[in-house]
């Protein structure tokens, strides 16, 4: 008796550790990847086996598809001063977008999410686009948070058009206005 006791906790502290390894590998993704100069994280959807198999699950687990192939997935929490993105200010997302055939931008907390896409926004005439993220009315590109308390901004590239060096395409701007 005393043997299959100690058996059976073994084999349940495996299997819970186990367990527990794997969902610390899906929400913090090892193969988020830090950009030169400024707060974008690259999620590399492009990857060996095992490191696809985590980032599938940390997509699935939230209730989403997961990036295809090809596509580059970039997120932020911070603004370019390094301010955390809370829903009770008025943040400015501006600049041109890389080439691509289209693109997403979303903010995101927890299990809530709100989404632009290429066929929604409006282009200025310079080519650069104004996405203002706020709870109030704006008027142009108008994303409205999901939270008043932190979320997350990702723009997913769907067919980027990579650089001759391989290098991140320059990424837009964002900015905390105010703050209500």
């Amino acid at each position: 008796m005393r043997r299959f006791f100690i058996t059976s906790l073994m084999l349940l502290s495996g299997l819970s550790f186990g367990l527990l390894s794997a969902r610390y590998m899906m929400e913090n993704m090892s193969m988020v990847a830090p950009i030169a100069g400024g707060q974008w994280m690259e999620i590399k959807p492009d990857g060996d086996d095992l490191t696809a198999l985590y980032l599938s699950g940390h997509f699935l687990r939230r209730g989403e598809v997961p990036p295809l192939k090809g596509s580059r997935f970039f997120v932020r929490k911070l603004d370019d001063d390094g301010n955390t993105l809370r829903g009770d200010c008025v943040v400015a997302f501006e600049g041109k977008m890389p080439e691509t055939r289209w693109w997403f931008v979303s903010a995101e907390a927890k299990n809530t999410r709100t989404a632009l896409d290429a066929g929604e926004a409006v282009r200025e005439a310079s080519g650069n686009y104004t996405i203002s993220i706020s709870n109030n009315p704006v008027p142009g590109n108008w994303l409205v948070p999901p939270t008043t308390g932190t979320y997350a901004i990702t723009l997913v590239l769907l067919d980027a058009v990579t650089e001759a060096n391989g290098t991140t395409p320059s990424l837009p701007k964002v900015k905390r206005l105010w703050c209500s």
